[in-house]
């Protein structure tokens, strides 16, 4: 982190929906990145605070598929983007963590966003 600093990095925080409303105004989407994560430092999100979250910001869609997501929690956000017509990704989280190599999931699974963002899924 020390390089990372160095080099010119430092955190910002920023309205969720401006942010949303400039990456929208580009053509580019945005997705919560590891709703089900519970670790210190990240917001668990349940279906009632996607629904909260949702209601004042015009999120795209969710990451489904995540190292930290239990089987419960990828059914349920699964279900939660079928329902309500959203983006699912998947990610691998496996920066940073040299003993955590990337998972590698279908392309299929992210055809929604894939294609959204112009990258055609055969």
């Amino acid at each position: 982190m020390k390089m990372v600093r160095e080099a010119g990095y430092h955190p910002t925080k920023v309205d969720m929906a401006e942010t949303v409303e400039v990456a929208h105004r580009s053509g580019g989407v945005c997705l919560i990145a590891h709703p089900g994560r519970r670790d210190a430092g990240f917001t668990f999100y349940d279906l009632a605070l996607l629904d909260e979250l949702r209601a004042d910001v015009p999120i795209d869609g969710i990451e489904i598929y995540h190292p930290s997501h239990s089987p419960e929690s990828i059914e349920m956000y699964l279900e939660y983007v079928r329902k309500h017509k959203l983006l699912g990704s998947t990610g691998s989280d496996s920066h940073c963590i040299p003993t955590r190599m990337p998972i590698k999931y279908r392309a299929e699974i992210s055809r929604d966003l894939l294609e959204r963002v112009g990258i055609k899924v055969a």
